[in-house]
C-alpha cells in the first residue's frame, strides 16, 4: 500500500499543477454553448437515453454526465473544467495499474509504470480532450476501454464467466461514452491469436463471441427502437465505400455538378487515407504545432509516416514481442477516427482529442522502450517526461484565454470560418461592436451561414440600435433553421421593447410574425392566443375575440387557457378601451393571411 501513495501523489500533483489554467477556461463556443443549452433543457427519460434512434453520435454516458453536472453545479464552467480533469487523472492513475500488470515481470516495473502515467497524463496533444469541455466522451470511454483491457491483459483467454461479465460491461460502457472503443473488435482477437498461439477454438469464441455480443447490443441501442439506420453509421459506410472510387477530385466533381459545396462531400482515396493515417501516427509521436482545428495535412509527409510507421511496429514486435499490446491499441485505436475522416462526420476533418484514445498505448509503449536502454539513470527519463508539463500548461492557459485562442487558431488555419464567429461572439461580450460584425462577416464570407451566425450578428444591431438591419438579418436566421419560431419569438420581443420605435409599427411587426410562425407551424396554438392578446390590447373587439376564441377551441387546456377565458369574458361584457392610435392594424402577412 505504502508504495502505491508516491506515484498515487505524483499523479494527482503534477495532473492539478500542469492544468490548473484550465480550470479557469469558460465554455467554447463551438459544441459547449450547444450543450449547456441541451442540459439546462432536457428531460432525461430511459428510452429516450438508451435508444439511440438513428441519431448522428450515440453517447449516453457523456449526457448522463453532463446532466449530472448541470444537477450538482447548474452551467458554472469550473465545474465541467473540473469533472474533465478528474476524468483525465483517473484515467492517468488507470494507466498505471495497466502499466504495473504489464511491467510484472520487468525489474523496473515501478519505475516503467509511473513513467508511462506521467507521459500519458502531462502529453500535450491530449490539452484538447481534458480541457474541451465537450471533449468529455474521449475521457469517459477512454476509461472503461484501460479497464477492458486490464481485464484482458490479466485473465486473457481464461476469463470466467464473472469476468467475462465484468469485460463485457466495461466495453458496453466505453461503447456508450463514445464510438472509439470499437477498435476492441480488432484488439481483441488479434491479441488472443498471437499472444496465445495456442489458445482453443472454444477459449477465443468465448471471449471474441463476448466482444461481438456486446458490439450487436450496442449497434440495436444506437439503432433505437425502430431500428432506424444510423445517421453516423450510414454517413461512415458512405465515406467508406467511395473511398478510393477515384477520391478527392471525382466526389467534389459530382458534388459540383449538383451545385453543392464540394468541400463537405469529397471522399479521399485509398493514397489520402493511408496518409491521413500516417498524419495520426506522426501527431501521436510529434504532436507539435498544436491546433484546435487541423483542417489538412502534407499528404506526403502522411505517406512517408505512414509507411514509416508500419515498418517500425513490425521491426518492433519482431525485436521485443510483449510490444504486441501497446501497438494493438495504437494502430487499431487510430481506426475510429479515420473512419469519421472518410466519412466526413465531425466539424473538422482532424482532431488532436482522437489520439487520447491510442495515447494508451504509445505510453505504454514509450516507457518500455525507455526502460530498455541500458546504464540510463532513472531520473533522467522522468526529468525529460516532467518537461512535457511545459507546453501542456502553455497550451492550458491559452485555452483560458478566449481572445488568444481564436486568434492563435486563425493563425493554424486562416480559412476556418467557425474561429471569426467565436471572435465575433467575444468582442461583442466586451461591447467592441464593430469588431464584432467585422469578424461575423468574415466567418459569412468564408462560407459559415448557419443561422447562429445571423442571430448573433442579429445581437450585434440589436445592440447597436440598428433595427432594419437586426430585423433583416433574424429573418434569414429563421429562413435557415429548422425551427424558425424560437428566432421569431426572440425578435418579437426584442421589437416589441425596441427603443425609438413607435407603438403601431410594435404592434403591427408583432402581430406579423405571429401569423408567419403560425403559418409555418400551424399546431403552435400559442401564436392564436399571442395574436388575439394584441388585438385585445389595441382594443380591437373582432380581431381579439377571434384569435382568442381560436386559441381556447383548439387548446381548452392550454398554458393560457384561464387567461384566455378572461379575456373572452372581458370582451363579451365590452370591458375592453379601444386606442384610436393602433385602430386598424394590419401588415403585409396579415392581409395575405385573411
Amino acid at each position: 500500500m505504502r508504495g502505491r501513495i508516491f506515484p498515487f501523489l505524483t499523479i494527482i500533483s503534477a495532473g492539478i499543477i500542469a492544468y490548473l489554467c484550465a480550470l479557469q477556461s469558460g465554455f467554447l463556443s463551438i459544441d459547449d454553448v450547444g450543450m449547456t443549452q441541451f442540459v439546462s433543457q432536457v428531460d432525461l427519460n430511459l428510452k429516450s437515453l438508451l435508444f439511440g434512434g438513428a441519431s448522428t453520435y450515440y453517447r449516453p454516458l457523456a449526457v448522463i454526465s453532463y446532466v449530472a453536472n448541470y444537477s450538482l453545479f447548474y452551467l458554472d464552467p469550473f465545474w465541467f473544467h473540473a469533472v474533465n480533469l478528474g476524468l483525465h487523472l483517473a484515467n492517468a492513475l488507470l494507466v498505471h495499474e495497466l502499466a504495473l500488470v504489464f511491467f510484472a515481470q520487468r525489474a523496473c516495473r515501478e519505475r516503467a509504470a509511473l513513467l508511462a502515467a506521467l507521459f500519458f497524463l502531462l502529453n500535450p496533444v491530449n490539452t484538447e480532450a481534458v480541457i474541451w469541455v465537450s471533449a468529455r466522451p474521449d475521457l469517459l470511454c477512454t476509461l472503461f476501454f484501460i479497464l477492458s483491457v486490464l481485464l484482458l491483459l490479466r485473465h486473457g483467454a481464461d476469463m470466467t464467466p464473472r469476468t467475462l461479465a465484468l469485460f463485457v460491461m466495461a466495453y458496453l460502457a466505453s461503447l456508450a461514452g463514445k464510438e472509439s472503443s470499437i477498435a476492441l473488435v480488432l484488439i481483441v482477437p488479434l491479441y488472443l491469436v498471437i499472444r496465445f498461439p495456442r489458445v482453443t477454438l472454444k477459449e477465443g469464441l468465448y471471449l471474441g463471441g463476448g466482444v461481438f455480443a456486446a458490439t450487436c447490443v450496442y449497434l440495436l441501442l444506437r439503432a433505437g427502437s425502430s431500428l432506424n439506420f444510423d445517421r453516423g453509421v450510414g454517413s461512415l459506410a458512405k465515406g467508406v465505400m467511395n473511398t478510393g472510387g477515384g477520391g478527392v477530385q471525382k466526389g467534389a466533381e459530382a458534388v459540383k455538378a449538383a451545385g453543392v459545396i464540394a468541400q463537405n462531400y469529397d471522399y479521399p482515396s485509398f493514397l489520402d487515407a493511408m496518409g491521413a493515417y500516417g498524419f495520426y501516427l506522426r501527431k501521436l509521436v510529434f504532436p507539435f504545432p498544436l491546433s484546435f482545428t487541423i483542417l489538412e495535412y502534407n499528404h506526403a509527409a502522411g505517406l512517408i509516416c505512414f509507411a514509416l510507421g508500419i515498418a517500425a511496429a513490425l521491426l518492433l514486435f519482431r525485436r521485443f514481442p510483449e510490444t504486441l499490446l501497446p501497438l494493438l491499441i495504437i494502430f487499431a485505436g487510430i481506426v475510429p477516427p479515420l473512419l469519421a475522416y472518410l466519412g466526413r462526420i465531425p466539424w473538422t476533418p482532424f482532431g488532436e482529442r482522437y489520439l487520447y484514445l491510442p495515447m494508451v498505448g504509445f505510453s505504454l509503449l514509450v516507457s518500455l522502450l525507455v526502460t530498455r536502454i541500458p546504464r540510463m539513470p532513472s531520473w533522467v527519463p522522468l526529468g525529460a517526461v516532467l518537461l512535457l508539463a511545459i507546453p501542456t500548461i502553455s497550451r492550458a492557459a491559452l485555452w483560458s484565454d478566449g481572445v488568444a485562442f481564436w486568434e492563435d487558431n486563425i493563425k493554424n488555419a486562416p480559412g476556418f470560418a467557425k474561429s471569426y464567429s467565436a471572435l465575433g461572439v467575444l468582442a461583442f461580450e466586451e461591447l467592441r461592436y464593430d469588431d464584432a460584425e467585422r469578424y461575423m462577416k468574415k466567418a459569412q464570407a468564408l462560407g459559415f451561414n448557419e443561422p447562429v451566425i445571423w442571430t448573433n450578428l442579429g445581437h450585434v444591431y440589436l445592440a447597436k440600435g440598428d433595427y432594419t438591419r437586426y430585423e433583416q438579418v433574424m429573418n434569414k436566421a429563421a429562413a435557415r433553421s429548422q425551427q424558425p419560431n424560437p428566432v421569431y419569438s426572440e425578435m418579437i420581443l426584442a421589437l416589441m421593447t425596441a427603443r425609438g420605435m413607435d407603438e403601431r409599427t410594435r404592434f403591427e411587426k408583432a402581430i406579423k410574425y405571429h401569423l408567419i410562425m403560425l403559418k409555418k407551424d400551424p399546431t403552435y396554438f400559442d401564436a392564436y392566443y399571442y395574436l388575439g392578446r394584441l388585438y385585445y390590447a389595441a382594443g380591437d373587439v373582432p380581431n381579439a375575440q377571434r384569435y382568442i376564441g381560436r386559441y381556447a377551441q383548439l387548446a381548452p387546456r392550454g398554458e393560457y387557457a384561464s387567461f384566455a377565458a378572461k379575456m373572452l369574458d372581458n370582451l363579451t361584457k365590452g370591458k375592453v378601451r379601444l386606442r384610436p392610435e393602433l385602430q386598424g392594424l394590419k401588415s403585409e402577412a396579415a392581409e395575405q393571411a385573411l
